[in-house]
């Protein structure tokens, strides 16, 4: 199993002003499956992305990747695991405004202490089959949304990620942006990657191989495989 999460829960807060963000979660995700996080805002999902992510430590609860319990682990241990573990896509594409797209997707290279050449190649070539070989050299304010969330989806898998976190990847695209942004993710997920995607889009129904609902903080599954 690439992720399991078992009995999450994390409390904000102390006695009556307590609230739990995420109350007692657990779910599989597989190498190849794509499982969509449905809820209403203020439901939980952000949160849970965050702790599965490793970016937030769970009140109680485990959270395995590829058999690792990462909620104990030191922080540089964390990082290590966020490195080479998990690449995330944020909603608002979180994209350094002073560097080019290129420039953008060699970022974790150069974090991991990559040799300059190797990334950039690297870099470029996950740009090419992303379609953005005439926007490498293009700086995010120069991009379209559709092209800079495309520039983030690359920055998020160029180091070959097992799994794929996004946090409303298409709520700033049109449909047929939105479409291309998770057919790039999809393809990389039956690579033999997983992803976990929190949306409110229903337009993305169709990629996912599994739905959770979250409301308040608790979890149902609907499987559709």
């Amino acid at each position: 199993m690439l992720l399991r999460v078992e009995n999450l829960t994390k409390i904000y807060g102390t006695g009556r002003t307590a609230v739990k963000a995420v109350d007692n979660v657990s779910f599989n995700l597989s190498r190849g499956e794509l499982i969509l996080l449905m809820g209403p805002s203020g439901s939980g999902k952000t949160t849970l992305l965050t702790l599965v992510s490793g970016l937030l430590r769970p009140t109680s609860g485990t959270i395995y990747i590829d058999s690792i319990s990462i909620s104990n682990l030191t922080q540089k241990e964390l990082a290590k695991i966020r490195m080479n573990k998990i690449g995330f896509i944020f909603q608002h594409f979180n994209l350094l405004s002073s560097l080019t797209a290129l420039e953008n997707v060699m970022v974790p290279f150069v974090i991991q202490g990559i040799k300059v050449s190797d990334a950039r190649r690297r870099a470029k070539a996950l740009l090419v089959e992303f379609g953005l070989e005439d926007r490498l050299d293009h700086k995010p304010k120069d991009l379209s949304g559709g092209e800079q969330q495309r520039v983030a989806v690359a920055r998020a898998m160029v180091t070959n990620p097992d799994i794929i976190i996004a946090d409303e990847p298409t709520a700033n695209l049109d449909s047929k942006k939105g479409k291309d942004v998770m057919e790039l993710i999809y393809k990389k997920v039956k690579e033999g990657r997983g992803a976990l995607i929190a949306s409110h889009d229903p337009r993305i129904l169709d990629f996912a191989d599994g739905i959770l609902y979250m409301e308040d903080g608790k979890l149902r599954e609907d499987n559709r495989t």
